[in-house]
């Protein structure tokens, strides 16, 4: 059964950042964008939180002890906890999703919702 991981794999399968799919044209028409949506979550907080213990920061390439992982793409940054602050998950966000970002946060699983540079921390999808 697929565990609904966010892997390298899978945002390889999900192809480009929301970002790069604006719009495309095809013989002059143009084409609205794939539709959207959010990597999928395993059903445990424990399961998600091992499998990205390895992930490096898409960034910097540190593997953070706290993590922020992008609910769009699959990437893995570094959480607000490290040096980086929110500068990290900010700067993901103005690339893959033009300003707009959902975030987990692996140390507690807190979901960051990002616009611009703004955040609201959302609790956790998982029950405790």
């Amino acid at each position: 059964a697929a565990t609904g991981l966010p892997t390298a794999a899978l945002v390889a399968a999900r192809g480009r950042p929301p970002a790069a799919l604006l719009r495309t044209s095809l013989m002059g028409w143009e084409l609205p964008p794939p539709p959207l949506g959010l990597v999928p979550l395993p059903a445990s907080f424990e399961a998600f939180f091992h499998a990205t213990s390895a992930s490096r920061c898409q960034i910097c390439r540190a593997t953070p002890e706290h993590r922020a992982v992008c609910l769009a793409c699959g990437a893995t940054l570094c959480g607000l906890d490290t040096p980086h602050g929110s500068s990290a998950i900010i700067e993901h966000t103005a690339t893959c999703g033009v300003g707009v970002g959902l975030f987990m946060l692996t140390h507690n699983s807190a979901v960051v919702l990002v616009r611009e540079r703004r955040l609201l921390f959302v609790g956790s999808p998982h029950p405790r």
